[in-house]
């Protein structure tokens, strides 16, 4: 079996959230491993069209989905829009996207508490250009990636804000978009999944989890109150940065084209973001 849909992204907006609470309606199944990356050629496309098809366990439900954040970081992956059609070309794509400068800062602090970034974030943010965590946030660029295979209508972006404070109705206009059940409603929806806030640095033995891949199966098949637990065990806690005012304006100045293009294309103004 393969999937109807993908959450495409982005890092760091909700995405284990939505996949959850995605994973409890009756006439969804998602991927057994949230994050299968099988479209990225460097991580598991090599592995083959049966290994991604394993990830999914047929049944009669009526959409089937996963979720890889890895899917939405042009350029660093530039081949996945490309190779996800050769596979999908029917596919319906979520892209849930978040204050773009919030974003940023999560994705600093996660690879800061992962041991993949050791310099502070004025480091990071020295040079805006060719900047990995700034071209995350430039979502309306990550959605023009596939908006040469795929149209309009099968790309649904919602907002962070959005399905924090207004879950069910946002949850109500994902499942319309799938075409499923839009009046199922569930008691998921009240809890947030891996969010950045009480972040914790990995100790060696976090690192080695992560290293070997245990991690991404724990935290895809452990209860949630069992995974926390986990964390806890193998990581140090950590304060998230701030940002200094004038670094914080030359961000809101550098993404703003994006973020208007973003409102153009999606109607929706994002009032709750700081650009």
């Amino acid at each position: 079996m393969l999937p109807t849909f993908i959450i495409i992204g982005a890092m760091k907006s909700g995405t284990s959230s939505l996949y959850r609470y995605l994973a409890v309606h009756p006439e969804i199944c998602m991927s057994k491993m949230k994050e299968t990356n099988f479209f990225v050629r460097s991580m598991n496309y090599e592995k083959g069209i049966n290994w991604y098809e394993s990830n999914f366990m047929e049944n009669s439900s009526k959409a089937y989905g996963e979720a890889s954040t890895n899917y939405s970081k042009f350029p660093t992956f530039k081949e996945v829009p490309r190779s996800m059609y050769s596979v999908l070309p029917n596919a319906k794509l979520i892209y849930i996207v978040r204050d773009p400068i919030d974003r940023l800062i999560s994705h600093y602090t996660h690879n800061y508490s992962e041991g993949l970034e050791n310099r502070n974030i004025s480091e990071v943010l020295s040079d805006l250009n060719n900047n990995h965590y700034v071209a995350c946030s430039k979502y309306y660029m990550q959605v023009e990636q596939y908006m040469e295979y795929y149209t309009k209508d099968k790309i649904l972006v919602i907002a962070t804000e959005a399905l924090r404070s207004k879950p069910v109705a946002t949850m109500k206009r994902v499942f319309m978009f799938l075409g499923v059940n839009e009046s199922f409603c569930g008691s998921e929806y009240s809890k947030m999944y891996n969010p950045t806030s009480g972040k914790r640095r990995k100790n060696k033995i976090g690192m080695y989890f992560k290293k070997n891949g245990i991690e991404n199966k724990l935290e895809s098949h452990l209860p949630w109150t069992l995974y926390e637990m986990y964390t806890k065990i193998t990581s140090n806690p950590i304060k998230k940065p701030e940002l200094e005012k004038d670094l914080e304006m030359k961000l809101i100045d550098y993404l703003q084209e994006d973020v208007n293009s973003l409102r153009a294309f999606t109607a929706d103004d994002f009032a709750n973001w700081r650009l």
